[in-house]
């Protein structure tokens, strides 16, 4: 059996399920996204009838004691993968790729950055954003591999996040000037940014979509 790694964490496997706590531990451990929250959904039970009636398998199994948790079935996995968020489904996606068609998969993720590295121009040129700006630590993948992508923790003012620009408009509030102007522009910015990224979120989705019809397609042949 083919060990499975994801973000440094090993997936344990029983019975050729994979076990949903370990991806939960790899996916960070947030409590909303325990195992047992993405059983209860209604897709996940529907998914998991379409998966019995379908293919006539056992798609998941509960082991009891201190080693045990639930384990499920590829397509289990990735339904879950992609709940946590597009970026964890990319990365359960690569991983499971890389044991079975690593070569493959490596061309078309490329192709998959090429349409990133295109509009990543287009929002370059149309915020003007310096390029040696975009490429400081903040706006490129930890691995230094990816294209430059706008950060929205530049603009945000959460417990995760501070914006330096919504601190330095908040104390000349309070010092008594007037900050109406550039505060529209710093709401407008942030709106601007935001619909960007949901822009290139919806492209992700769609480039993925392409990528698993072009699989399901060549598996079948």
């Amino acid at each position: 059996m083919t060990a499975l790694t994801i973000l440094t964490t090993k997936i344990r496997q029983l019975d050729g399920l994979y076990s949903l706590n370990d991806l939960h531990k790899a996916a960070g451990g947030e409590e909303k996204h325990a195992p047992t929250n993405f059983m209860r959904l209604d897709q996940t039970q529907a998914l998991i009838e379409e998966i019995k009636s379908a293919e006539m398998q056992i798609c998941t199994k509960t082991v009891r004691g201190g080693q045990g948790g639930t384990y499920v079935c590829r397509e289990l996995v990735y339904a879950y993968a992609m709940w946590i968020s597009a970026k964890f489904h990319l990365q359960v996606i690569r991983a499971f790729d890389a044991l079975h068609n690593p070569a493959d998969r490596t061309a078309q993720m490329e192709e998959i950055g090429k349409v990133f590295e295109k509009q990543y121009q287009k929002l370059r040129k149309q915020y003007n954003y310096p390029r040696e700006l975009l490429e400081q630590s903040g706006f490129v993948s930890a691995d230094g591999k990816h294209p430059a992508r706008l950060n929205m923790s530049m603009l945000a003012n959460t417990k995760a996040f501070i914006s330096p620009l919504m601190h330095l408009l908040n104390e000349m509030r309070i010092d008594g000037h007037d900050v109406s102007a550039p505060w529209d522009e710093f709401i407008a910015m942030r709106e601007a940014l935001i619909a960007a990224d949901k822009a290139l979120e919806k492209i992700y989705m769609e480039a993925l979509q392409v990528n698993f019809r072009s699989a399901s397609t060549a598996g079948n042949k």
